[in-house]
């Protein structure tokens, strides 16, 4: 059995092919541009995590500064002010 179509009826199965073969195509083009954004989603990320690593060690080496000076401040006006008090504390 042999089917016989219409000119309507051959252009009309074109028509869907196409249709049905751009929708493949915008199909892959969108799951290869959420891909490709998930990655650059994952690179700032790690861009960030990054950046905040340098931030936290800065803070670390920052405050560890201002404790020391804060401690050799105390210390240094304790021992200025026990050789005023008695100078034979010196050493010299």
């Amino acid at each position: 059995m042999k089917l016989r179509l219409t000119w309507w009826q051959k252009a009309f199965l074109v028509l869907v092919a196409f249709i049905a073969a751009s929708l493949a195509f915008k199909t892959v083009a969108l799951i290869s541009a959420a891909q490709e954004q998930a990655a650059d989603q994952a690179a700032q990320a790690a861009a960030s995590a990054q950046g905040m690593k340098y931030l936290a060690a800065g803070l670390a080496v920052g405050l560890a500064g201002i404790g020391g000076g804060y401690a050799v401040a105390i210390a240094g006006a304790a021992a200025a002010s026990a050789v005023v008090e008695k100078p034979e504390v010196s050493g010299t």
